[in-house]
């Protein structure tokens, strides 16, 4: 940059034409600098002149503006001819610098020793000083890292004649802007606190955000009215988190008893009975709106502004908490609590009752009925019904007759009934206790008066340990047969006895562990005990082992059949239902091999596999996804490679897909199946699924 400078053109030895520019002054509030041009003929020695009178044309061409003159060529030894001034007004830019370009033609028209001049001309430019433009903003910076804390900006006018304005852009809008007015050209300093409705304009803007970037500016004026820009300094900018007070708004939570009749019956909820409708009010905050409500009951999640709950299993005081999240993603949350008032059915505890005297003795020939009970029903804050009846009928007969009645929450006694029960028959009694939901009964036989052997008046009946009733055999004794015939009178099987050898139908029971290791054929190698039913079937011929096997965790049951000459294989058809073979949460990656606690061989039918989503860094449980391998695709095709495909929504969310090695007691994973990417126009993510159980079926 420069205030003065010469362009020239030395056309022969000893003369040159130059132009000298100069700037005389710069005005500051308009931006301009006011230049002097000089067109001058150049003598560079006492010998070198030039005599012609005659009147030549020249131009000067300044900053893209031409001016015209003439001038006369006479030139003396060592002179500096002025032969064109002029002082022109020159705009800077808007950052306030300028290169200015310059040029002229000089026709001057003129023999020189022997040769001729015409026009000399040249051009060139110059850089002027800057003149001081828009304040500079040098830093910006926050309290703390939210949004209502003081903000602290420094900047720096570049002339103390200029008024500055502070402007702080939301989004493409203005939130605000100061006059600063005019500074001194040194570093200033200043500090701003958003207000409560500039917060909420911020606010309303970002109704999914929990953040907000705020634009920083100074604008340079020249005018107190703020009208003539000079310019604006670069942006600053801050990105403030809003506090933490702001959050939705939970207005109202009504409780209330969802089960129709309960609340006007008992004014309480009741326990396993009554089910709690919750209806949540709430608002979103500055712009936010609600996304979702959950609702949390005796550990279980409902979601939605209305839910009913489940049947309330627990009693006492409840507590029901609430939690609303906004589109910021920022939440709220209340708590209410319910008495639950405790109830268990109607329950018949005990009911007994026999033959007996007046006087309530035992006898098989009384015709008094001695019946002891016990019962209880929850008084429900003494509004639940409460009622017992007894009663009786003959065995053949369908309509019942009743003894006693009553209304009581809870009785224990024993009670003698009249003399009603002739000992030639033989009677059913039933005791009903009934509440407001339901009732429990049980009925006893009361059999006809004891006789070792009874003949029926019709010749047709016979009975032992009863009066004969009917046209038919009636065993009213225990009974004890000792060829297998009934499953209380079995074989036992012997050390080393072969399960081939047995063909005849009946009931055979391993007596201990030391047998059933010894025993041959049978269709499991543990020791243990269990029963055999060998059936009959077809022509006689064809023979069915049913092998069960005594144990609480399986309860094993497997089947063969026997027919020319020969056995088939063992068959397990049931294997205590569906048990977890494996569970954890792996990717299922080349490195990871799960071993099964049980062959798949030996379930029933294969095994499922059950996939969940995985996030967060852990096995989530959701998203899960299942898929059935049968057992005789793997004993076919041990350890062949098969592909699961997995999904995380209906409308085919989060894509993946495992490919396993499965064998008979191990699974092995592939490289692959934490791999992400895009391929056939699928976009898919194998990592989002874990293995999280094998299960037998």
């Amino acid at each position: 940059m420069a205030t003065s400078g010469t362009i020239r053109n030395d056309f022969r030895t000893g003369y040159a034409v130059q132009l000298v520019w100069n700037v005389a002054s710069q005005d500051v509030a308009k931006n301009t600098s006011s230049v002097r041009v000089r067109v001058q003929l150049v003598s560079t020695g006492s010998s070198y002149n030039i005599n012609s009178s005659a009147t030549k044309n020249g131009s000067v061409t300044i900053n893209g503006s031409t001016y015209k003159f003439t001038f006369s060529a006479d030139l003396n030894g060592n002179q500096t001819k002025t032969i064109d001034d002029r002082t022109v007004t020159v705009a800077h830019g808007s950052d306030g610098k300028k290169t200015c370009s310059f040029s002229f033609s000089t026709a001057i028209n003129v023999t020189l020793s022997g040769t001729y001049y015409g026009t000399v001309s040249k051009s060139g430019s110059g850089t002027f000083n800057t003149i001081p433009r828009a304040t500079v903003f040098d830093s910006l910076t926050s309290a703390s890292k939210y949004i209502d804390s003081v903000i602290t900006y420094k900047y720096s006018p570049k002339s103390s004649a200029f008024y500055n304005k502070l402007v702080v852009k939301v989004g493409n809008s203005n939130l605000l802007t100061v006059n600063l007015g005019t500074k001194s050209a040194s570093q200033q300093t200043g500090t701003l606190t958003l207000s409560s409705s500039q917060l909420s304009t911020v606010y309303s803007k970002y109704p999914k955000a929990v953040s907000a970037i705020l634009v920083f500016t100074v604008e340079t004026y020249s005018d107190s009215n703020y009208s003539s820009k000079v310019g604006t300094s670069s942006e600053r900018k801050l990105t403030l988190t809003f506090p933490t007070s702001l959050v939705p708004t939970i207005s109202n939570v009504t409780l209330s008893e969802a089960v129709s009749g309960l609340a006007t019956k008992f004014g309480a909820y009741v326990q396993n009975k009554s089910k709690v409708k919750v209806v949540t009010s709430a608002s979103g905050v500055s712009g936010s709106t609600i996304t979702s409500v959950k609702t949390t009951i005796n550990g279980v999640n409902y979601t939605g502004a209305t839910i009913t709950s489940g049947v309330l299993t627990k009693s006492g005081n409840i507590s029901i908490s609430i939690t609303v999240t906004d589109s910021r993603g920022r939440t709220s949350s209340t708590s209410k609590s319910i008495t639950v008032v405790n109830y268990t059915p109607a329950k018949l505890n005990s009911f007994t009752g026999f033959r007996a005297l007046s006087d309530g003795t035992e006898s098989y020939e009384g015709t008094y009925l001695s019946l002891s009970y016990s019962f209880s029903i929850a008084n429900v804050g003494d509004k639940n019904d409460k009622s017992y009846k007894i009663e009786y009928k003959l065995k053949s007969d369908s309509s019942w007759t009743t003894l006693f009645s009553g209304n009581s929450y809870s009785l224990s006694e024993t009670k003698i009934t009249s003399s009603l029960f002739t000992i030639d028959h033989a009677y059913d009694v039933r005791m009903t206790v009934s509440d407001y939901f339901g009732s429990d009964s049980k009925i006893i036989d009361i059999p006809t008066a004891f006789t070792l052997i009874d003949l029926r008046s019709t010749g047709k009946g016979l009975a032992f340990g009863k009066v004969s009733e009917k046209d038919t055999l009636e065993i009213a004794m225990e009974t004890e047969f000792f060829h297998a015939e009934t499953p209380s009178s079995p074989i036992i099987l012997q050390n080393g006895q072969d399960l081939n050898n047995i063909l005849t139908a009946g009931f055979y029971v391993i007596p201990n562990t030391t047998v059933s290791g010894s025993l041959l054929n049978k269709p499991y190698t543990a020791t243990s005990t269990g029963s055999l039913v060998v059936i009959k079937e077809g022509n006689g011929n064809q023979v069915r082992q049913i092998m069960k096997v005594c144990s609480k965790e399986d309860n094993r049951i497997y089947e063969r059949v026997y027919y020319s000459d020969a056995w088939g294989d063992w068959k397990k058809v049931f294997n205590g239902g569906s048990k977890i073979l494996w569970s954890g949460g792996y990717y299922m990656t080349e490195g990871h091999k799960i071993t099964l606690s049980e062959a798949i061989s030996e379930q029933v039918s294969g095994i499922v596999l059950v996939f969940s989503r995985y996030a967060d860094g852990q096995a989530q449980n959701y998203g899960f996804v299942s898929h059935f391998v049968s057992k005789e695709f793997v004993k076919a095709q041990m350890g062949i490679g098969q592909c699961f495909l997995l999904c995380s929504s209906a409308k085919f969310g989060i894509m993946a897909c495992k490919y396993l090695y499965i064998n008979d007691s191990t699974i092995t994973g592939h490289i692959d199946n934490s791999a992400s990417g895009t391929a056939n126009g699928i976009t898919y993510n194998n990592s989002a699924y874990v293995l999280r159980y094998v299960i037998g079926v």
